[in-house]
């Protein structure tokens, strides 16, 4: 039981005091600070929406919803419990349940193309507000779109064998830039560090 400001806890009939790591504990914000930080983030998300060029309003409410839902819902590893629930992310793709020392692993499973193929990471990536395919629209040429969706997902320029494969599997039918995202997100290379 807390006491007032006082940081007192009561803890098996001991009395302690609540000490504040700081990095650790995040310090808590009063009322008037909690509305700074969103009327900044609000102040980012409107300069965002210029930068991508989204101008309609009804758009515009769209993207800064779609921002304010991944900030909120997207935190980072470091950020999740550990180890993550079984049928996270890092448990599938070999983060250690460190019940057994060492017991992470590099092989490829089924239970992990399943989770490429149905999961909710696909959907996320090419949701029309996430950042890759904000940075594919805003590209200006075919070119530029096919060269964007490399640098997100791959942090590397397509190679010219790789530009050949993308306008012979356009001719072949795929039209559509998520295809090449669907592709490129199920690779060895983006799967695992290479």
């Amino acid at each position: 039981m807390m006491a007032g400001d006082s940081m007192m806890m009561m803890a098996n009939g001991v009395r302690t005091e609540k000490v504040m790591i700081p990095g650790y504990d995040r310090q808590e914000l009063t009322k008037e600070e909690k509305e700074a930080v969103r009327a900044k983030l609000a102040a980012a998300y409107e300069e965002e929406a210029d930068y991508f060029g989204i101008t309609e309003p009804k758009e515009r409410r769209s993207y800064i919803n779609a921002r304010e839902r991944m900030s909120r819902d997207t935190v980072r590893s470091a950020e999740l419990e550990s180890p993550a629930p079984r049928g996270h992310y890092l448990r599938e793709f070999g983060q250690s349940d460190r019940e057994t020392i060492e017991n992470a692993n590099n092989e490829a499973s089924v239970p992990q193309a399943l989770a490429m193929m149905n999961g909710s990471l696909l959907p996320q990536l090419l949701d029309t507000f996430s950042q890759l395919m904000l940075t594919v629209r805003k590209a200006q040429y075919p070119d530029d779109k096919v060269e964007a969706a490399y640098m997100t997902i791959l942090s590397r320029k397509p190679t010219a064998n790789e530009k050949a494969a993308w306008l012979k599997a356009q001719d072949n039918g795929l039209q559509d830039i998520k295809d090449l995202v669907f592709s490129l997100l199920n690779t060895q290379q983006f799967i695992f560090i290479q």
